[in-house]
């Protein structure tokens, strides 16, 4: 069902809507229907990787389940249609993880690999444009689609969500130039109050830097922060970590 609405448009966008209608056989409403469309398109991210430590993942399953229905009740709101797990999960959680994510695609891959950079490569081959990361043991509530279009907007590789804490010396901290993330200090010897909140957007090219490295955290987004490829964007929102 459509509906009619009003929309004031400048003369010179009205002109190039016209002519583009034209060529492609269209009315004026309905060109501006599929520029809308695809401007949607552009701003869409589809698919989640979660990674969790094996050490971690009871808290996926404490009180009924209730982090993983956190996951997937904000995943789902936000129009995340393909989640991929990444752990070593027994098959007895498996089955817990496929009973809560029954209505987006879902992909577990089993993993006993050291560090989050090579758990995350585990997911390279299901991947095929920009994704969100999310460390499965935080949970945030926030507006993922404002973060999303700023991801798009400012086409850099890595966006990080981030927060402000009173005790950044229990995370580690970062150091911002703007938007632009230029540092990460060590959990001791934090720079800021300024950490992650766990929930990142990142371009498939993050791959590339992957090779044999071990920790995102530690080495691919410090390079990152050297390159000037990494921005921060705060949530603002709920944040809960579940790993202590």
């Amino acid at each position: 069902m459509k509906k009619k609405i009003a929309i004031a448009l400048s003369a010179e966008i009205l002109d190039e809507v016209d002519f583009i209608s034209k060529k492609e056989s269209l009315s004026r409403s309905q060109e501006i229907e599929k520029l809308i469309l695809e401007g949607l398109k552009k701003t869409e991210v589809k698919t989640a990787v979660l990674l969790i430590h094996k050490n971690k993942k009871e808290v996926l399953f404490k009180n009924s389940n209730e982090l993983l229905k956190k996951q997937y009740e904000f995943l789902k709101k936000n129009r995340i249609q393909n989640i991929i797990f990444v752990s070593e999960f027994k098959e007895s959680e498996k089955r817990k993880i496929e009973q809560i994510f029954q209505e987006i695609n879902l992909k577990i891959i089993s993993d006993k690999s050291n560090g989050t950079a090579q758990a995350l490569k585990k997911a390279n081959k299901h991947i095929f444009s920009d994704f969100i990361l999310i460390n499965a043991d935080t949970y945030n509530e926030f507006d993922l689609k404002k973060m999303i279009s700023f991801h798009k907007e400012t086409k850099t590789t890595a966006t990080l969500g981030l927060i402000n804490s009173d005790s950044p010396e229990k995370y580690g901290s970062v150091i911002l130039d703007g938007t632009k993330i230029i540092k990460f200090s060590e959990k001791a010897k934090p720079l800021s109050n300024i950490i992650s909140a766990g929930i990142y957007i990142l371009k498939p090219k993050i791959f590339a830097s992957i090779k044999n490295k071990k920790s995102l955290e530690k080495e691919i987004f410090p390079e990152l922060a050297e390159s000037r490829e990494i921005r921060g964007f705060f949530t603002f929102g709920q944040y809960q970590h579940f790993g202590n």
